[in-house]
């Protein structure tokens, strides 16, 4: 779980906890929970640790940016992934490679 800042929308909410208060006690659980100061933070970390397959679940309320958020996070998850998939390929022409010597 990768946890950025609340996000408060204004209006009445109270502003006496914050996410990294939430992820502590995630973590006292025995789960994996991380806080993010900053929001932007977020998306190389998901990008490194999502795997073909995976599903990115990304939540939040009255945040009219989240949208754009979410595509920057699936932007570089793609650019992750494609950049891991040519390194593999170019370490798999090296074995090869030296295979056949």
């Amino acid at each position: 779980l990768l946890m950025p800042e609340i996000y408060y929308a204004g209006g009445t909410a109270s502003k006496d906890i914050s996410s990294k208060d939430l992820t502590d006690e995630i973590n006292k659980k025995g789960k994996k929970a991380v806080f993010f100061a900053e929001r932007k933070d977020i998306v190389s970390e998901c990008a490194k640790l999502a795997e073909p397959g995976d599903v990115v679940l990304i939540m939040g309320a009255r945040d009219l940016s989240l949208s754009d958020f979410a595509q920057s996070v699936f932007e570089e998850i793609v650019a992750e992934q494609s950049s891991a998939k040519e390194v593999r390929s170019k370490r798999q022409e090296i074995r090869n490679s030296n295979n056949r010597k």
